[in-house]
C-alpha cells in the first residue's frame, strides 16, 4: 500500500485500481483541518484531510484509459473521537456514506470531474514525532467514465500528516 514502518522510510501514496489497472500517484502534500461541532450539532468532531498529488509514478491502462498525466487530489472527513495522538493511535473507523450533509461534509476523489468516495475504511497507524500514519480504502465510481458503465474503482490513500496542523500544508514526511 506504499507505507512500510514508521522507522524506514515511507512513501506516500493515493493509489487508484480501475477496471483497467492501476495508477499510483505521490502525495506531494496534505492539508489537515479539524472541524469542531457546534452546540447540537450531529457528527462530532471531524478530521479533515485534503491530499494533493503529482503525476503518477505508475500506471497500468491502455492508452485510450490513462489518467496518469493528472494531479488527483482526495478529500475525506474522519468522525473520530479527538485529534490526538492517544485518540488516533491505531484507530480504525469506517465510514460507509459519502458525504454528511449537516456538516457540508464530502468524501471525493479529483481527477478529470469530482467524483464521491464511499465505504471508507480508515485504519491510523502509529505517531511519530508529531506525525500520524493513515491509511484509507475507499470505493469511487471510475474517474474516466462518469455514466455507470464502468465498475467502481478502489482508491487507497497510504501517507503521514501532522498533529494537529490544522490549516497548514505540510510536506510529505519521511520519518526516521
Amino acid at each position: 500500500m506504499g507505507t512500510s514502518s514508521a522507522a524506514g522510510a515511507t512513501v506516500a501514496t493515493v493509489q487508484v485500481d480501475r477496471f483497467c489497472g492501476r495508477a499510483v500517484f505521490p502525495v506531494e502534500g496534505v492539508e489537515v483541518y479539524v472541524s469542531e461541532p457546534d452546540e447540537g450539532e450531529p457528527g462530532g468532531v471531524l478530521l479533515n484531510l485534503e491530499l494533493r498529488c503529482g503525476p503518477a509514478t505508475s500506471e497500468e491502462a491502455p492508452e485510450d484509459e490513462r489518467i496518469g498525466w493528472t494531479r488527483p487530489g482526495v478529500e475525506v472527513w474522519i468522525p473520530v473521537p479527538a485529534v490526538t495522538a492517544d485518540a488516533l493511535a491505531e484507530l480504525t473507523v469506517h465510514v460507509p456514506w459519502p458525504y454528511l450533509d449537516a456538516r457540508d461534509a464530502r468524501h471525493r476523489l479529483y481527477v478529470f470531474e469530482h467524483e464521491d468516495l464511499w465505504d471508507l475504511e480508515v485504519r491510523f497507524g502509529g505517531v511519530v514525532a508529531g506525525m500520524c500514519q493513515v491509511v484509507i480504502v475507499a470505493t469511487a465510481q471510475d474517474p474516466n467514465h462518469y455514466d455507470g458503465s464502468k465498475p467502481p474503482s478502489t482508491v487507497t490513500v497510504a501517507a503521514w500528516f501532522a498533529l494537529p496542523g490544522a490549516g497548514q500544508a505540510e510536506p510529505v514526511p519521511q520519518p526516521g
